[in-house]
């Protein structure tokens, strides 16, 4: 009988040993293990790349808005009006930014956006010809709150200074 228990651990100590290796050199079942395992990791990542294309298409709407309302302010002082940040404010909202507003009339103010004349940073601070005009925009992460770093929120921020520029009108910032 104790010839048959040792062949027992013998055995038992045998497999344990084997059973490793058996299981590393078995395919059968591992794509299941490894999309299950990666699937997440893929969702996320898409999503990530997404999103952040997402605040990328709205910088350039918004930066197509600071360029027209900029420019708007600098024809406004061209012609000797003397309500820039009004006339830019309206063309900003025009133009796609912050349409929380409704039309008419034109905000006296926006949420976001600043008006400056003269600028008050860049090249053409202080100088009364040239109107300056910032837009930014909070906006909300959902992808980008699974990862280490939590953003929580985004600010997408423009800028865009216009003036004369040689006869004309132009951005020039």
């Amino acid at each position: 009988m104790p010839t048959r228990k040792r062949a027992i651990v013998i055995r038992a100590g045998y497999a344990l040993w084997i059973w490793p290796r058996r299981l590393a050199r078995d395919t059968r079942g591992v794509v299941l293990v490894l999309v299950a395992l990666l699937l997440p990791v893929l969702v996320g990542l898409t999503g990530l790349g997404v999103e952040t294309g997402l605040w990328f298409a709205i910088k350039r709407q918004n930066q197509a808005a600071a360029d027209e309302a900029a420019l708007s302010g600098a024809m406004e002082i061209a012609a000797g009006k003397p309500d820039v940040t009004a006339q830019a404010l309206c063309t900003a909202r025009w133009n796609g930014f912050d349409s929380s507003v409704t039309f008419p009339p034109c905000p006296d103010a926006l949420a976001g956006a600043t008006v400056n004349n003269p600028p008050a940073s860049g090249t053409y601070s202080g100088k009364h010809s040239y109107v300056e005009v910032i837009l930014s925009q909070q906006q909300s992460t959902l992808f980008a709150n699974f990862n280490p770093i939590n953003l929580g929120s985004v600010t997408i921020r423009t800028r865009a200074v216009a003036g004369p520029v040689g006869n004309t009108v132009g951005v020039v910032e």
